[in-house]
């Protein structure tokens, strides 16, 4: 949304030319998170991060684990796959990453 607000200040108008794939992957809070954990732990040492989550995001979406925008139509199915997908990421939080912090 940022983006568009931007793009709009330059007078540019995206109304029926701005069109989201309903395959499209979301990145949600918790890649945010991942992507933070990653950088603090050094993971990610020779690219660096944004912070933003794309990363994560981009390793869901190769694992078929991602939440797509087309999830959020059945609201039953998305609330299934955000409840795997939050575990795995706190999975990630509190495991992982706890250890990749201690040996470094």
């Amino acid at each position: 949304m940022d983006e568009i607000r931007e793009i709009r200040k330059l007078g540019i108008e995206v109304s029926g030319r701005l069109f989201i794939s309903s395959k499209a992957h979301l990145i949600m809070p918790y890649h945010k998170l991942i992507d933070k954990e990653m950088e603090a732990a050094k993971i990610e040492k020779s690219i660096g991060t944004t912070g933003r989550g794309i990363g994560p995001a981009y390793i869901d979406k190769a694992k078929r684990d991602g939440i797509r925008f087309c999830d959020l139509l059945d609201e039953n199915y998305f609330e299934q796959r955000l409840k795997e997908a939050t575990e795995s990421a706190n999975w990630q939080l509190k495991s992982l990453f706890r250890s990749l912090r201690a040996e470094t």
